[in-house]
């Protein structure tokens, strides 16, 4: 475990990180680019009314095509703004952009999140995690901030969805003991190696 991700963060780090959060959504709303609350913001915004205090990152969701269309607009932004771009992959498929600014990454770090849609499974994925459609398709709002912000609603049903049981607080950085089953595919990676396996064994 990871004692310097869970660590609780000081006021004047979560100040900091509301500051910084409200720049980029600044950034998102002057420039009209659709994008949503996901994870812990949502799951802080709800049960805490606050950033979680030991929770090392704040997601934003994006789906691809919008992800894709205002990458490079969202990248000069941030750093117009003095957030250094930690990491990026300009990718319809698992895209992504971390940056952080004041502290280090390790204080607070913010995502950038791409979400792809997989029509047949009426699923959103991203690397190894995924979303049903119906989550993110409706317009759910939830209060943070004094402000409204789109998110997968119902909100208590997609926290179940992803967390299980979250009403209890999990201080833990491993993802296997704080994400659901449904929301983390923990057997992607076998899955994955057996079907390239099988299909290079087919093709031969």
């Amino acid at each position: 475990m990871d004692d310097e991700k869970i660590r609780i963060r000081s006021k004047e780090e979560l100040d900091l990180r509301e500051k910084h959060f409200l720049q980029i959504v600044e950034i998102f709303q002057s420039n009209k680019i659709p994008f949503f609350l996901q994870a812990g913001v949502v799951l802080g915004a709800y049960r805490e009314n606050y950033f979680i205090k030991w929770d090392w990152d704040v997601e934003f969701g994006m789906f691809s095509s919008d992800f894709m269309k205002h990458y490079d607009l969202i990248r000069q932004k941030l750093v117009e703004k003095k957030f250094e771009i930690f990491h990026e992959i300009k990718n319809i498929k698992d895209g992504k952009i971390d940056c952080f600014k004041g502290n280090d990454h390790k204080s607070t770090l913010f995502e950038i999140l791409s979400w792809s849609l997989d029509k047949d499974k009426n699923l959103y994925r991203r690397w190894k995690i995924n979303i049903p459609r119906e989550f993110l398709d409706r317009d759910y709002k939830i209060r943070f901030l004094n402000r409204y912000f789109k998110c997968p609603g119902p909100v208590e049903e997609y926290l179940t969805y992803q967390y299980g049981e979250w009403k209890i607080p999990k201080i833990t950085s491993n993802k296997n003991e704080y994400l659901s089953n449904n929301f983390l595919e923990k057997n992607f990676s076998i899955k994955n190696l057996f079907l390239k396996v099988f299909k290079r064994l087919f093709k031969k």
